[in-house]
């Protein structure tokens, strides 16, 4: 018994203690970023998650770290009809020039509520350092900012040993630096993010690797698909930057001497991606991206309860359809949810289970064969051999929760990441891309659903793909956990620094060796022409 006790108490005083930033903004972030710090708790480590409320229709699900609630500030709270907007408005974006300007509005909310930080209680926390009595109490207090007295000593007197946060808010990068904690790592749920050379230190090749958002032909692109695809990373570039700039005053407001977020980010040890190189499109990489695909589904999966149960079995075959939980079914234009009825009326021997978020729509009525919800267990159903077909926007959570089980695809992208995996889904032979315009009419998801439910090719290779999945040779919790330790105990990993994150444009791309040599060139070619007249 005293040996037992002994070993429980080495092992508690060997963990790691790890700060998660995390904003509740978008259900498969915030589901992505429990994920990877439950692999940590279940690892013997401590994880203390702040989680700010960006969206006040996000919950946080059920994690094992210990949770600082921030509720939405006031700002925030006002900005809501914005975000409403904003997500409208997507769903009427053909560009990626629209969609970038609609993410830059986005980002006021995001700001005001960085500015926030619900740590009331903190001048008990200062004096007797017991942090966890005063973590207890944030749900009931009253917000204030981060230049609150005692905020920050409050959590330097964790003592973190490492810390983790997504680049989508770049606050918590910000927040590591004012705290002092060196030992950084990006997490990304997506599988990529254009324009973060300065973080990621992998060279960007838009002649060959689509962009989030400009992915028409895949990674095999004629010359205008170049430009576009060229165009968009320069302009992911800028968005990133104006976007890290007008986050700064918050940080030099707490502290005068703070340099830079870019800065801040770009001292990161490690990167995460929510990619996997079985799927992915190929791209150059440096020794600090880390794939860990995957990792939000490898905690298993759950049996449909009798209510669900039955709705798969009302019919041969069940097709299920959601958009996710940010771009959502009931802010499509009118004129595409009609043509969603109308296709699934015309396959009246399938159900199709449709997540749609305001019942008052009374969007299938008359429609018998439509299966209207609110909320579905998407990862426990998509893991239901009676489910045939999986419609969906093309989210990254999505389609690896789909690939790692096995289910054949219809991507109907909106936005951003979602463009780019759809043309992923379609490079592996994994289902069918439908544009979203084309939802004028129901012909082209006609004609999807039909092809789907009668080639079974996809089915063949979707299955083949969980397979190669569920063997792969290193786990991705491992993956994580086991670097993520490696940094805590010898980072900052200086040693993965490339000096090309400290070039400007011209030296990366040579434009000054090029036109250096375009001159030697020239210059006897001139000389000769002038010589001849």
């Amino acid at each position: 018994m005293r040996l037992l006790v002994v070993v429980l108490c080495l092992e508690s005083a060997l963990g790691f203690k790890f700060l998660a930033y995390n904003p509740l903004f978008g259900s498969s972030h915030v589901n992505f970023m429990g994920k990877i710090s439950d692999a940590l708790v279940e690892a013997g480590h401590e994880v203390v998650m702040l989680a700010t409320q960006t969206d006040d229709a996000i919950k946080l699900t059920a994690t094992k770290a210990r949770v600082v609630h921030v509720p939405q500030c006031s700002a925030s709270v006002a900005d809501k009809q914005l975000l409403d907007d904003i997500v409208t408005n997507l769903w009427l974006a053909n560009d990626p020039f629209t969609m970038i300007i609609q993410f830059h509005h986005m980002m006021t909310s995001w700001i005001d509520q960085c500015n926030v930080v619900d740590l009331h209680t903190l001048q008990s926390a200062r004096e007797n350092r017991d942090m966890g009595e005063a973590l207890e109490k944030l749900s009931s207090l009253i917000a204030a900012t981060i230049r609150h007295p005692g905020l920050l000593d409050a959590l330097r007197a964790e003592k973190f040993d490492a810390a983790f946060s997504e680049t989508l808010d770049p606050c918590g990068f910000g927040l590591f630096e004012l705290l002092g904690i060196e030992n950084r790592a990006v997490t990304q749920t997506m599988a990529i993010v254009d324009g973060t050379h300065y973080f990621t230190q992998t060279p960007a090749n838009p002649a060959y690797v689509p962009t989030l958002m400009v992915a028409p032909s895949g990674e095999q692109m004629p010359f205008l698909d170049r430009v576009r695809n060229t165009l968009s990373h320069l302009v992911m570039v800028i968005h990133n930057m104006n976007s890290m700039r007008r986050f700064e005053p918050v940080f030099r407001a707490a502290d005068p001497n703070f340099d830079s977020l870019e800065k801040s980010m770009q001292s990161n040890s490690l990167v995460f991606m929510n990619s996997d190189p079985l799927l992915d499109f190929p791209a150059p990489r440096s020794s600090r991206v880390i794939d860990i695909g995957g990792i939000s589904v490898s905690f298993g999966h759950s049996m449909l309860n009798e209510t669900w149960s039955a709705i798969l079995d009302l019919r041969p075959t069940t097709v299920l359809l959601s958009f996710g939980t940010f771009v959502q079914s009931h802010a499509m234009p009118e004129r595409y949810k009609m043509s969603i009825v109308e296709a699934f009326r015309s396959f009246p021997d399938v159900t199709f289970i449709w997540k749609y978020e305001k019942p008052e729509d009374r969007i299938s009525e008359g429609v018998d064969n439509i299966i209207e919800t609110t909320w579905l267990p998407q990862h426990d159903m998509l893991n239901d051999a009676r489910l045939s077909v999986f419609i969906t926007h093309g989210g990254q959570g999505s389609v690896t929760e789909a690939n790692t089980a096995g289910i054949p695809l219809i991507v109907i992208p909106v936005v951003t990441d979602q463009i780019r995996n759809a043309n992923q889904v379609k490079r592996n032979g994994l289902g069918i891309v439908v544009d979203k315009e084309s939802l004028d009419t129901p012909d082209s998801l006609i004609a999807a659903i039909k092809t789907m439910l009668e080639d079974d090719s996809y089915r063949k290779k979707a299955l083949k793909t969980a397979r190669m999945l569920a063997k792969k040779p290193f786990a991705a919790r491992d993956i994580f956990v086991r670097n993520m330790e490696f940094l805590a105990e010898f980072g900052p990993l200086r040693q993965l620094d490339h000096y090309g994150a400290h070039l400007n444009f011209i030296q990366y791309y040579l434009v000054d060796v090029i036109a250096f040599l375009s001159l030697i060139v020239l210059m006897p070619l001139i000389s000769f022409e002038q010589a001849m007249n």
